[in-house]
């Protein structure tokens, strides 16, 4: 058995920043295999034209694999459920969609697609969701996927501008409750102080005023 992960490529913004980080780990660290995602405008793509991409992206996968699917791709809802549903002729394969983003609750212009995004959910065998409320919500629109991962914080590896070894945010979070800890605070590093509260990482050097950090912005520059 092999574990696939989609990764979107050729756009721009934040939401390709956090899929690609999420595959490095998933294929450096983890050995899971990458299927590239192309995002392009896909309204006028023909029925067998979509059908031939689904399978060049395919033809690394194997009856019994486990594909991830990061989503959105940001192309068409439509676009990732055939996706989906072209992985459907192989047998054993389970799937997993990891939710970074629901379009229709990003945009309120967006709220008429939140039923076709629910059937798309609707097809995996787990979920993994950034958080439980997000989940509630889509249960009360249709939701029926049992198994549901809570994913609580981002997992991405934090560069180091100091010539030590990177650290991935699970072993920051361990560094935070092994050291002795005061009200939720740790000491990372001299005059570097962590505070962990409401699910938001703040950070205060000495002589410095607290800096609040969401879990993506704290992977990508919190110093380690």
């Amino acid at each position: 058995m092999r574990v696939h992960i989609t990764n979107t490529h050729h756009m721009i913004g934040v939401a390709r920043l956090a899929q690609n980080m999420v595959t490095d780990i998933a294929t450096k660290e983890l050995g899971f295999r990458e299927i590239g995602v192309f995002q392009y405008n896909d309204k006028n793509e023909s029925k067998s034209s979509l059908i031939a991409r689904f399978d060049g992206m395919l033809a690394g996968v194997e009856l019994g694999d486990v594909i991830v699917f990061q989503s959105p791709s940001w192309n068409s809802v439509e676009w990732d459920t055939a996706l989906l549903e072209r992985t459907l002729i192989y047998d054993g394969l389970k799937r997993i969609i990891f939710i970074h983003d629901v379009i229709p609750l990003m945009w309120e212009s967006n709220r008429y697609l939140l039923d076709k995004w629910v059937k798309y959910y609707n097809m995996a065998d787990v979920i993994i969701a950034p958080f439980q409320s997000m989940v509630d919500l889509l249960r009360q629109h249709g939701l029926t996927v049992k198994k549901v991962v809570i994913q609580k914080m981002w997992d991405h590896i934090v560069g180091s501008d100091r010539g030590r070894k990177s650290r991935t945010m699970p072993q920051l979070l361990t560094l935070l409750a092994i050291q002795p800890i005061q009200r939720n605070t740790a000491s990372v590093e001299p005059g570097l102080t962590l505070t962990l509260s409401s699910g938001s990482l703040h950070r205060q050097r000495t002589g410095e005023s607290v800096v609040t950090l969401n879990s993506l912005a704290v992977c990508q520059i919190l110093p380690c």
